[in-house]
């Protein structure tokens, strides 16, 4: 299982330490049809619980929105026809101070380069993220010279 945390938005692997806030950009792996945990955590997680929470988080190439949530407008939250089944966000622990992302049965299409933009009535945060999806046949039975 790979997470994918920060945000503040790190991905990063089980068992690994969260990379610092300032970082720009995010890279980590993860295999084909594996599942990656995207958690993102609020710059001041002691910080009063927000009255309201806009997440956005899109693909960058190509530019296209994959999943949204506006509490205000709530139950309603769109996710890309690609993601429907697949992406499962839970942005109720905010409260707790982060969301959590669930992306089950990754594809090697899903690699690529993504945006989160995550505005509460306290701030606004943006954070970049790339995806790297290894093959899981070449990952468990590399080719033999």
């Amino acid at each position: 299982c790979v997470v994918i945390s920060s945000f503040c938005l790190f991905l990063t692997p089980a068992g690994k330490s969260l990379p610092t806030l300032n970082e720009t950009l995010d890279v980590y792996e993860a295999e084909e049809h594996s599942n990656a945990t995207l958690t993102w955590i609020r710059p001041d997680p002691n910080a009063t619980p927000p009255d309201w929470l806009y997440i956005d988080l899109s693909s960058m190439e190509p530019l296209r929105r994959i999943y949204r949530f506006d509490s205000r407008v709530q139950p309603e939250t769109y996710t890309d026809d690609e993601f429907k089944g697949r992406l499962h966000c839970d942005p109720q622990l905010v409260g707790n101070g982060r969301i959590r992302c669930l992306l089950t049965d990754v594809r090697l299409s899903d690699a690529g380069r993504y945006q989160w933009y995550v505005v509460t009535d306290g701030g606004r945060n943006r954070r970049n993220w790339e995806l790297v999806v290894r093959d899981f046949e070449v990952a468990v039975f590399p080719m033999q010279c």
